[in-house]
């Protein structure tokens, strides 16, 4: 029997060294993809209601004799009207970033209708929520200038350097900075040179006044054994674990710091609406409200921390624990809407992402051989306090 091959992506987020001059080409090159996306957006959705298509968009098409073009090339043709100066593979790769995102299955939480009986409802393409009323168009207002690797070069002898066209035109060369990488990361970058990896489809992105590099790299692992194990949540309120991993040899290990979680969310609530009161009081008013604003948005950022860490570290441990009893295959129970309400996370009135959480952990098993298999855990399954053992 053939071992299963897994694929899993990691994404380093690299800090580019650059000029005053390069920070400066930078900023416009991404406020020109900006521009082109949103401009192309609100085409898509105007000619949706009703506006003349341009003489490029309503051309036929040459594979298909009697039809019209794609909706992915109508917008290729708007990005390319709202930014002209930019490199042709660029415009493509906007063009089929909001096609995608358009095309994209909405978001359970926000399905037009009632859920009854814990199924989820038909999802929906947001690009007809958008149209129905149900869901409104995307805004983009980050910078972020897509990286075609085709087109784009890497090397790496005395420091790491990106070459790239952003306009039409000649590639810019980019330095990385060495200082703060990880040994294993500058050993990627090495192989990203070398061409013993392929260097991806990426993107620069700017954060606080800084810009990154955000390259995305491919492992492919095997399955390392047929031994199974099994996480499913917990459904009592006053356990200190919000999951349980059960392993071979009738052995349950408890996944997750619940007393930590609860402590951080009880501490940030206080301090949220502390700084509530004060707005009451008048303290923030006029100019001052800017200053509690500020401080609103410095404690959910810091919530927000807490919880991506504390979901890294019940993953880490997972892993941990299959990969020191050689398992080769996770099953991860994931709840139903009404099941969801009765866990551990609503319980305590905390919110957890199950999909996130779904994700990450399906990467990171897959880096270390390990496959995690989705069963739903339905409301017919679910008895008392924990799921039904037939069903585990």
């Amino acid at each position: 029997m053939a071992s299963k091959s897994l694929k899993s992506i990691t994404v380093l987020k690299l800090k580019l060294d650059l000029s005053d001059e390069q920070k400066e080409l930078l900023t416009d090159v991404a406020k020109l993809c900006r521009k082109a996306r949103n401009a192309a957006l609100e085409n898509w959705l105007l000619r949706k209601r009703g506006l003349p298509e341009t003489e490029k968009q309503a051309k036929p098409s040459r594979k298909n004799v009697g039809e019209g073009l794609k909706e992915s090339t109508k917008i290729y043709h708007a990005v390319r009207l709202a930014a002209p100066t930019l490199n042709t593979a660029m415009v493509s790769m906007i063009a089929n970033g909001i096609d995608s995102n358009l095309r994209s299955k909405l978001d359970w939480r926000k399905q037009p209708g009632a859920v009854d009986g814990g199924e989820k409802p038909k999802k929906a393409v947001r690009a007809d929520a958008i149209l129905a009323y149900d869901d409104r168009p995307p805004f983009f207002t980050k910078f972020e200038i897509p990286i075609r690797s085709a087109i784009s070069s890497f090397t790496f002898v005395e420091w790491p350097e990106l070459s790239t066209p952003f306009y039409v035109g000649a590639k810019v060369d980019l330095k990385l900075r060495t200082s703060q990488l990880k040994g294993g990361h500058k050993r990627l970058l090495h192989e990203l040179a070398a061409g013993t990896r392929k260097l991806s489809d990426s993107r620069i992105v700017e954060k606080d006044g800084e810009w990154f590099w955000h390259v995305p790299i491919m492992f492919e692992t095997v399955v390392r054994s047929e031994i199974e194990a099994t996480l499913w949540p917990v459904f009592d309120a006053k356990s200190s674990r919000p999951f349980d991993m059960d392993l071979p040899g009738d052995r349950t290990w408890g996944i997750g710091d619940g007393r930590y979680y609860i402590g951080q969310a009880t501490r940030f609530i206080a301090l949220r609406k502390a700084i509530g009161w004060r707005y009451k009081q008048r303290s923030g008013a006029g100019h001052g409200r800017k200053k509690i604003d500020d401080a609103m948005r410095k404690r959910w950022c810091q919530w927000q921390c807490i919880a991506t860490e504390f979901r890294r570290r019940a993953i880490n441990d997972v892993v941990k624990q299959c990969v020191r009893g050689n398992i080769g295959t996770l099953i991860y129970r994931e709840p139903s809407l009404v099941v969801r309400e009765k866990s551990w996370f609503d319980l305590n009135g905390l919110d957890w992402d199950w999909t996130r959480f779904l994700g990450d952990l399906t990467n990171a098993a897959a880096r270390q051989g390990i496959d995690v298999v989705k069963r739903p855990l339905k409301l017919k399954e679910y008895k008392g306090n924990e799921p039904s053992p037939a069903t585990v």
